[in-house]
């Protein structure tokens, strides 16, 4: 390709980036927009499509809150751009993409908190840079990390939440436990693992399921003696179907929990959780399915992964949480007596964060237009026309891991050619639901991963697909 090639490509590409950009703004804003003019309608009361000078006063005290008629005033001189003694939508959608902070901000927040449209609106960090959750509840901290490169939220993806004594423990729990009928524990109480897995036939993948339970608690029994039968005696296994769904549920009580790892571990764990509540949200996923392997098997792996992925990571909690980590810390090396410079540079450093009270790093990169262009770009051509297609890599991959061995006829663990046959004629590999329920905490994951089962089996079944 010559110079002025390059140069009209790569102005090519700058153009549709701001195409794609300008869409995902217009987008954005159309979302945010949505919800404020919901709010806007709480505010006009008569549903005259104008604000009053009466109605902010009575929206608050509907809050429970106190606003003086020298802070409306202020609220109509910042936004009453006309001076027609009324509110518009329009200038009160001005006012709230400007960022302008006033009275009214703090109605708004409470307004959308209520309604919960907070997320929809994309206040937790577009209010002049803050959060809106940070400025009008002291209570929470707010700490956001993310990745993001594409825009796609991923056809291969992981979604996980992990809570902490929080509102929506309870919630977590009853999605876990929809439509099974416990031996023992009600699901309030339920300590233990909980999987639901998509199956085209669950009745008969739930016997299928139990029949591999029982025979891998038996083999590692086996294999570990004596001592191992005996941890994992305690450990008592459901299985259920309900609706198109194949459900696993692993009882164990806490006392259980404490015989398997350190009771010095386990009472460091609820320290951290005292009085604590927090939410970490993570999401992976890459824009390209594993289907696309299926179908174009020669397709580069370095294409199908960098036309676009997502990583991202979130998490909220309240002040005590991390002064539960640095007391915690604090106490491991006092007891250790490791005055080392290492374990003071970390409890200083926790004890810098226990004094934030809100933080964004977000790094977004946006679809690659051309994958070649940009490798050239860089000076990695030679990379990218050497890497190996996508099924070329996954075949070395279940070579190094003796796949194929294991699961020949005359192989020493049937049961491992069990459960791979088991995943690929039952479960889908879409919405595939882990959750792991604890009394001070829960963490629900699930995964996508439709078309895996059609991969190991064109690798390691070729003769069957032939």
């Amino acid at each position: 390709m010559s110079k002025p090639q390059i140069e009209d490509q790569a102005q090519n590409n700058s153009s549709k980036q701001k195409q794609y950009e300008d869409l995902d703004k217009n987008e954005y804003d159309q979302e945010s927009k949505k919800a404020i003019r919901l709010v806007f309608q709480k505010f006009d009361k008569d549903g005259s499509g104008d604000i009053q000078f009466d109605e902010i006063g009575n929206l608050a005290k509907e809050l429970g809150l106190k606003i003086k008629n020298e802070d409306i005033q202020q609220i109509f001189l910042d936004l009453d751009q006309n001076s027609d003694k009324k509110i518009c939508f329009d200038e009160f959608w001005a006012w709230w993409s400007s960022g302008k902070p006033n009275k009214l901000e703090k109605l708004v927040y409470y307004k959308l908190k209520g309604m919960k449209l907070l997320k929809k609106a994309h206040s937790e960090f577009t209010r002049m840079g803050g959060s809106l959750d940070s400025k009008y509840d002291k209570s929470i901290d707010t700490h956001y990390i993310a990745l993001n490169y594409g825009s796609s939220k991923g056809e291969l993806s992981a979604h996980i939440n992990f809570y902490i004594q929080h509102s929506k423990n309870q919630e977590v729990r009853e999605q876990a436990f929809k439509g099974i009928k416990l031996k023992d524990d009600t699901y309030t109480s339920a300590f233990g693992i909980v999987m639901r897995m998509k199956s085209k036939c669950p009745k008969e993948g739930r016997k299928i399921l139990l029949n591999l339970l029982i025979d891998a608690k038996m083999i590692i029994g086996l294999l570990n003696g004596p001592q191992m039968g005996k941890l994992i005696e305690p450990f008592e296994f459901e299985t259920f179907d309900v609706d198109d769904e194949i459900v696993l549920f692993i009882n164990f009580k806490k006392s259980t929990l404490e015989s398997l790892i350190m009771h010095d571990l386990i009472k460091g764990i609820y320290q951290i959780g005292e009085k604590a509540n927090a939410h970490l949200e993570i999401h992976l996923g890459i824009k390209n399915s594993l289907k696309k392997i299926i179908e174009e098997p020669n397709t580069k792996f370095v294409n199908w992964l960098f036309e676009g992925f997502l990583a991202e990571a979130k998490l909220t909690m309240n002040s005590q949480l991390l002064k539960n980590i640095r007391k915690l810390i604090i106490t491991i090396f006092s007891l250790h007596n490791m005055n080392n410079p290492e374990g003071q540079s970390l409890v200083s450093l926790v004890s810098i964060l226990t004094l934030l009270s809100s933080s964004k790093f977000h790094i977004t990169f946006k679809d690659m237009d051309n994958i070649k262009t940009f490798f050239e770009g860089l000076g990695l051509t030679k990379l990218s026309e050497e890497a190996p297609s996508c099924f070329e890599l996954f075949k070395e991959l279940l070579q190094d891991i003796s796949l194929d061995k294991i699961i020949t006829e005359n192989s020493s663990y049937p049961i491992i050619k069990n459960v791979i046959q088991f995943l690929n004629d039952q479960v889908s590999g879409k919405n595939f639901n882990i959750f792991l329920c604890f009394d001070i905490a829960v963490l629900h994951a699930e995964f996508n991963f439709e078309g895996l089962g059609d991969i190991i089996q064109k690798l390691l079944f070729p003769s069957i697909n032939s």
